[in-house]
């Protein structure tokens, strides 16, 4: 209820309920691929598969994809492990090396931008090459904040549940820069409202403003 989406201490399972999880695996089987970062993976070790209600991999699986700038993300992460496809995005060849060995089912791609980070205008490019049409953002607030600052998630899947977890250094969900006035802040329309045992979850698509206030842009 306060925003937050992890403890003081970085704990953070599980802030939703199993019901909500489970549509998260839904929705997981419907998209392309799903877009995570390396601290996620260091942290939560998650499979970022799409699964049933007994934990069992559904047929269709999202691509993986790492937005990795420094190759930081452990090769022996769970989700290397898992059926389909995984793509690691790094800065430069020269963080490719712990990936090598990882099998024909694991990619290495270099997409730097300016600042010696991947470029996520470059890679949302790469995988739409790629047939990749759906991307599934499951990330920490660092790497979320550079996709609201870049301007380019076009929907929002957001679950609350009826906690209070509080503290000052407890995570919230975006980070980045973020806007200077309340009237330029990308906000949700045609809003859906759905209530999942004691989680609420909303869903939207966004709309972008182009810096003046009341002047929509797209994306």
């Amino acid at each position: 209820l306060d925003g937050k989406i992890a403890t003081k201490t970085g704990d953070s399972r599980w802030v939703s309920s199993a019901a909500s999880r489970r549509r998260v695996h839904e929705r997981r089987a419907q998209v392309d691929a799903i877009l995570t970062a390396p601290g996620t993976v260091a942290v939560d070790d998650p499979q970022l598969t799409a699964r049933d209600a007994e934990g069992m991999p559904l047929p269709r699986q999202p691509m993986r994809v790492i937005a990795d700038s420094r190759g930081r993300t452990p090769p022996t992460a769970r989700l290397f492990r898992e059926p389909g496809r995984t793509l690691v995005a790094t800065a430069g060849d020269e963080y490719h090396m712990p990936f090598k060995d990882l099998g024909g089912s694991v990619s290495v791609v270099s997409l730097p931008d300016e600042h010696n980070r991947v470029d996520l205008k470059a890679l949302l490019r790469h995988l739409g090459e790629a047939g990749v049409m759906q991307v599934f953002t499951e990330v920490g607030e660092v790497l979320l904040g550079s996709i609201f600052d870049e301007g380019l998630p076009d929907q929002a899947m957001v679950f609350i549940a009826p906690k209070v977890v509080g503290g000052a250094q407890a995570l919230g969900p975006v980070a980045g820069t973020g806007v200077d006035r309340i009237g330029n802040a990308p906000a949700l329309s045609h809003v859906r409202i759905d209530r999942i045992e004691d989680d609420v979850l909303i869903e939207g698509a966004f709309r972008w403003w182009d810096g003046a206030e009341g002047q929509a842009g797209g994306v």
